[in-house]
């Protein structure tokens, strides 16, 4: 662009009179080094335009399938953490006296004195071990 093209969009910009399209082409023009001297004190202005101008963005449809997916992963995680917690709160409980107890110190006394009746303390010191060998002890004769 000549140096008298320039002027006259100089001074339309300054009297608000430009479009955005000859505002940019003022900030692109401004940008270079071999501005003539006429025109140098309004290279300053013009570069601190340049960067309080909106820079040209990609629409969000370009970026809409990388956030449907982001949004799918993260749903799928939710889901499938949400099926894990369900499946992992199993609540032990027993009945007494037609009552459902799911207090797990009443309920570990009840499997307690039930296993004490099944197997002596000597054989196995705890309810785990109880369990664990009732367990196995059912496998291996085909009953479960």
């Amino acid at each position: 662009m000549k140096q008298q093209q320039i002027q006259q969009l100089v001074e339309r910009f300054l009297d608000a009179e430009t479009t955005l399209a000859e505002e940019h082409e003022l900030y692109t023009y401004f940008q270079r080094t071999d501005v003539p001297e006429a025109l140098k004190p309004y290279q300053e202005m013009f570069r601190g335009y340049a960067e309080l101008a909106p820079k040209k963005t990609k629409p969000l449809r370009t970026y809409l399938p990388h956030l449907v997916g982001i949004a799918a992963s993260v749903a799928l995680v939710l889901i499938i953490g949400s099926v894990l917690t369900t499946h992992a709160k199993t609540v032990c409980y027993t009945i007494e006296g037609g009552q459902r107890i799911t207090d797990h110190a009443i309920v570990m006394s009840h499997v307690e004195s039930t296993l004490s009746g099944i197997f002596t303390s000597e054989d196995l010191p705890d309810v785990e071990h109880q369990m664990e060998r009732l367990l196995n002890s059912s496998q291996s004769d085909g009953t479960h």
